[in-house]
């Protein structure tokens, strides 16, 4: 498998970039579950729909009890919720009005009476989480007494916990209640003559009773019964009185009846509905794909696939990875999970009737071969990284103090204070940051190295086993190149190419001087006040603007994970301006990659980028399809991914890019697998007029539907901070300028949003 220079000559570094994003979405995918739990147990659907289905941000805190400090997560959080229209729908009232969220059809069932909420609470609960961290180890394991995975993970069913433990007896109660009601109240409704003829009916393993009693009320003449284990049963609520309850063991006797239910029996619904609940699990059981990717990576599929030549079977796979072969069916399953929508594989299959061959894709080569990336998922979906979100309502209604970040109130102390006393644990990290530093300043190094040009020392701060100067200081020689780091981590630093001094020291007391200055995602770590003391220390160390001072500050966009802030352009400013740098200057992280995508859009009428739509009212794209929906068309061009008109406005993709929905007046489109974020100028759209939007774009998501099942990957919009400063002139006349680094320009998508990959 190629390097990564190889890849990087192959394929272009925006597609790696864009690579890059995907990888990270589907490694942090429970971040959703984790938001949609959170807002679950703080009760804020209830609050919107109280509300009328309708609230700001200052209603919801309000009413569940969000501290004001914690009121820009609290907006970072339901903006992941609100992201393709998941929970919540987003809009903001009148100009530079208050954004108020209103219930989706999706949120509609987490909220008032018809509360499918249990679901979610079951379903995110730790005690399921945490399976999924055995999954290698009960791949590879014989069958036994250990059958499921929960048995591997926990030590007994989770039928035997729940006969031991009424609380969590209750949870799964609960969640089994809510949940057959829902389908049964539709099946009744739509699929009702399915019952007639029937005068006994028995519902193994039906809990308490819930569908009977459904049923029973709306087919009063047929004689109900429910049979589950005995302490189930003796927790059954009395009911309408119509059902009979009977404590036994379906694989030793079932009573007698004319009919016998095995859920959940159809899917029958309306489609609106079906495909509501359908999308709440997808959301729900987002962790699963995160989950699915460490199993792979630990499992070594990915380099097993690639030893092969890049394609492989599954007995191949199953072989070179050791899975037992009982579990084949499994593997098979999370294979075809990992391959939708070409997430990590491609599959075909080989001829009529032939075995499927797994192909890595260029997110999956990532994680397999020389350019390997997998301590990133190794470190992001770790048990201590996801547990700490079980920690989010807890946090939201905290004030400020001594665990002021999510990760300080779940282990009680910060990620750095446990790293530099567990070295195992300070290993995953360091190996993570490694890679991905390596990867970016590689990819930054072949396209926009000129950014180095005209310096003869350069300091990393915060930068950890110096991989990024170990690459700059392999291209630029002339270069002195020093790392700054916290002694626990200079002490592991490995030897390198002896060309990195590495300085142990504390950025917040001095750096070390330089020509620049490096803040690789140092940033957002951090609040506002101790961004700026940083950027004090580094105005200390740097030589004024006019001899060729600079900081370089590269940054992610982040959250509450460490206590640090995700920012907009405005805020930026306002931390550079307190340390004393006179302006910004906004970039991207490899060049400003100016898209000018132009659409020309009639009357109704969005015509494919390649072949033409027809101009009947039903524009289908060349590659990808589409149809009218609710007054605009879905269009895909070029390959990309489908989106539906929202609010009166198309969503468009062009070159198997994303498109977001329209915004303050105008289209997101994307062209040539970018993302484009918000219209410089809000464009009106009329018969034939042309619209026109530049923008930079890079880290493209694709969408895809499967089935009623939607995959919107979120995206991560990365720009580079440069600043330069000067003696106080006007930055007219040569002052201090500063350009961004990874602020994330207004407002901000999600994933909650990239939080810690790099700190």
């Amino acid at each position: 498998m190629a390097t990564l220079h190889e890849l990087i000559a192959e394929v272009s570094p925006e597609e790696l970039l864009g690579a890059i994003g995907e990888l990270y979405h589907h490694v942090l995918g429970y971040v959703r579950s984790m938001a949609l739990k959170c807002a679950v147990d703080l009760g804020i659907p209830d609050a919107v729909n109280r509300r009328g289905g309708a609230a700001t941000l200052a209603d919801i805190a309000t009413d569940t009890g969000v501290h004001p400090s914690k009121l820009a997560d609290l907006r970072r959080m339901m903006e992941l919720l609100s992201t393709t229209g998941m929970i919540f729908d987003s809009s903001t009232a009148g100009d530079g009005g208050d954004v108020v969220y209103r219930l989706t059809t999706v949120g509609r069932f987490i909220a008032g009476p018809s509360n499918f909420s249990p679901v979610v609470q079951f379903a995110v609960s730790p005690l399921i989480v945490s399976s999924f961290f055995s999954l290698p180890g009960w791949f590879r394991s014989e069958p036994g007494a250990s059958r499921s995975l929960f048995d591997m993970a926990h030590g007994c069913s989770m039928w035997e916990m729940a006969s031991k433990n009424p609380a969590q007896n209750s949870v799964i109660n609960n969640a089994m209640v809510v949940n057959c009601q829902t389908y049964l109240e539709l099946v009744v409704a739509v699929q009702g003559h399915v019952f007639h003829g029937l005068s006994s009916l028995v519902d193994v393993g039906g809990g308490h009773g819930t569908s009977m009693e459904v049923i029973s009320r709306e087919f009063p003449h047929i004689k109900c019964s429910v049979l589950d284990l005995p302490h189930v049963i003796s927790q059954a609520p009395a009911g309408n009185g119509k059902v009979q309850f009977i404590a036994g063991d379906m694989f030793k006797s079932i009573p007698p009846a004319d009919a016998v239910v095995l859920k959940l029996i159809a899917e029958v619904s309306p489609e609106e509905l079906l495909g509501a609940i359908g999308e709440l699990y997808h959301h729900v059981l987002g962790y699963v794909r995160s989950m699915a990717l460490k199993c792979a990576v630990d499992l070594g599929i990915p380099d097993a696939v690639n030893r092969r030549g890049g394609a492989a079977t599954l007995a191949d796979i199953a072989t070179d990875t050791g899975v037992h072969p009982s579990k084949l069916a499994d593997l098979r399953r999370m294979m075809e999970l990992l391959s939708t929508t070409g997430m990590i594989f491609d599959s075909s299959t080989a001829g009529d009737g032939g075995d499927v061959v797994y192909r890595l894709t260029t997110v999956g080569r990532f994680i397999a071969g020389p350019s390997n990336f997998s301590p990133v998922v190794q470190f992001a979906v770790s048990p201590l990284i996801v547990s700490s979100f079980f920690s989010l309502p807890g946090w939201f209604r905290s004030e400020p103090g001594a665990s002021r970040s999510l990760f300080d109130m779940a282990h009680g102390c910060s990620m750095w204070e446990m790293a530099s006393k567990n070295p195992a644990q300070n290993s995953v990290i360091n190996n993570a940051m490694v890679v991905n530093c390596q990867t970016y300043l590689e990819l930054v190094v072949a396209v926009q190295g000129h950014v180095f040009h005209g310096l003869s020392s350069l300091v990393d701060v915060g930068g950890g086993h110096g991989t990024s100067m170990e690459v700059i200081s392999r291209e630029f020689p002339h270069i002195k190149c020093s790392v700054l780091d916290l002694p626990h981590v200079i002490s592991q630093a490995p030897a390198g190419n002896g060309k990195v001094q590495f300085i142990a020291g504390d950025m917040f007391k001095s750096i070390p001087p330089a020509d620049a200055v490096v803040l690789k995602n140092i940033l957002h770590d951090w609040s506002d006040d101790d961004c700026v003391k940083i950027l004090q220390r580094c105005k200390e160390a740097i030589p004024a603007r006019k001899d060729g001072g600079k900081v370089e500050a590269i940054q992610d966009m982040l959250l509450m994970f460490l206590n640090g802030k995700e920012r907009d352009e405005q805020e930026w400013k306002m931390i550079f301006s307190a340390a004393g740098f006179t302006s910004t200057r906004l970039g991207s992280p490899l060049r400003q990659i100016q898209r000018e995508g132009t659409q020309r859009f009639g009357d109704g009428v969005l015509p494919s980028a390649r072949s033409g739509g027809r101009e009947d009212g039903d524009p289908t794209a060349a590659h990808g399809g589409s149809r009218w929906e609710g007054g605009g068309p879905r269009t895909s061009v070029a390959g990309g991914s489908v989106r539906q008109w929202d609010r009166g406005g198309p969503r468009l993709s062009a070159a198997g890019g994303s498109v977001r929905r329209w915004d303050r007046g105008g289209p997101h489109p994307s062209a040539a697998g970018g993302d484009v974020r918000r219209w410089r100028r809000p464009s009106p759209l009329g018969g034939g007029r042309r619209c026109k939007a530049t923008e930079v774009a890079l880290a493209p998501r694709r969408r895809a539907t499967v089935g009623r099942r939607r995959f919107a990957p979120d995206l991560e919009l990365r720009c580079r901070l440069e600043v330069r400063h000067g003696e106080g002139e006007d930055s007219r006349r040569g002052g201090a300028t500063a350009s961004a680094a990874g602020g994330s320009i207004s407002p901000p998508p999600s994933l909650f949003v990239i939080l810690f990959l790099l700190m």
